[in-house]
C-alpha cells in the first residue's frame, strides 16, 4: 500500500508534465502567424493572416518553410511578400 502512495503521485506528475510539454510543443508558434513557404520554383514568400492565400498555404516540413512572428522577420529570412 506505502507504494502505491509513492507511485500514484508521481505518476500523476509524469502525465501532467507530459501533457504540459505537448500543448507548449503544439502551440509554441501560435502568435507568430506569418507562413513563410517555399513553392515550386524555390520563391521564398510570406503570407500574412488575412490576405488572398493565407489560407490554401500549407507550411510543411520542406527545408526553409517556416511559421515567422512578423513581415520583419520573414524578410530577414529572405521571404518576399506574396503581394
Amino acid at each position: 500500500m506505502k507504494k502505491l502512495f509513492i507511485i500514484l503521485p508521481a505518476l500523476v506528475l509524469f502525465l501532467l508534465i507530459g501533457t504540459a510539454y505537448a500543448f507548449l510543443y503544439k502551440y509554441e508558434n501560435a502568435i507568430c502567424v506569418v507562413k513563410g513557404n517555399i513553392n515550386a520554383e524555390g520563391e521564398r514568400i510570406y503570407h500574412l493572416l488575412g490576405e488572398q492565400y493565407y489560407d490554401s498555404t500549407v507550411i510543411g516540413n520542406n527545408d526553409g518553410e517556416m511559421w515567422l512572428c512578423d513581415s520583419e522577420e520573414a524578410e530577414y529570412y529572405g521571404f518576399r511578400s506574396s503581394n
